[in-house]
């Protein structure tokens, strides 16, 4: 007596099948404070290349908010 379960097709449920994870991949292998140090790093570089720009920027910035509040007590 010959048994056919090798021609048989092998039957792979959905449910059986590995899923994907969700959400994003975390390959860093950077700490929370060596996070925060590299952003530190990163904006002060930033800030003394564009030093002009940014207190130029500062300085309409508090110009508008003095006229919105003086057009507001009137």
């Amino acid at each position: 007596m010959t048994t056919y379960e090798e021609d048989m097709p092998i039957y792979i449920s959905i449910y059986d099948k590995p899923k994907l994870k969700r959400g994003p991949k975390f390959s860093c292998t950077l700490t929370p404070e060596e996070k925060k140090e590299r952003a530190r790093v990163i904006a002060s570089k930033h800030y003394y290349n564009h030093s002009e720009e940014i207190i130029a920027k500062n300085k309409l910035y508090r110009k508008s908010i003095k006229s919105k509040k003086i057009n507001e007590e009137i």
